[in-house]
């Protein structure tokens, strides 16, 4: 299996924790694009956005104790 195949495959099967990277993404560009965070500001928040990204949806879901 190709890596592009594989990354195309972890992002659709963990569809929560995509969406919500590409929400911050957006917010966050929307956010530099009026001025309101710097660029530095921006690209340090970026990693979490990948992080996001690639993220296994288990993590939205409780552990039962």
């Amino acid at each position: 299996m190709k890596k592009t195949e594989m990354m195309k495959k972890r992002v659709f099967s963990n569809w929560k924790s995509s969406i919500f990277g590409i929400v911050c993404f957006g917010i966050a560009t929307f956010l530099l694009y009026k001025g309101i965070i710097t660029f530095t500001e921006w690209s340090l928040f970026m990693p979490t956005v990948a992080t996001w990204l690639w993220v296994q949806d288990s993590v939205f879901t409780p552990n039962p104790k």
